[in-house]
């Protein structure tokens, strides 16, 4: 299954668990950054699931430089 045409990568959805893990944050946390609207979820019936191309983008969107990190806050 591919979005508009064969060239693109077909969809990777990921459930809770493994979303939370790809992220490296607890199930709790990724329900909070799901209810602020900082990642986007995928319904499908009652399951809830997440386009690895959504987690991603997060990643980007929320990608600092370290420029004088020392192991501190960012």
């Amino acid at each position: 299954m591919t979005r508009h045409g064969a060239a693109e990568a077909p969809f990777q959805l990921l459930d809770t668990n493994k979303a939370a893990a790809a992220l490296g944050i607890g199930k709790r946390t990724l329900q909070e950054r799901v209810a602020a609207r900082e990642i986007a979820v995928v319904k499908i019936g009652k399951a809830i699931r997440f386009d690895i191309r959504d987690i991603e983008a997060f990643i980007d969107r929320n990608r600092r430089k370290a420029v004088g990190w020392k192991g501190g806050k960012v």
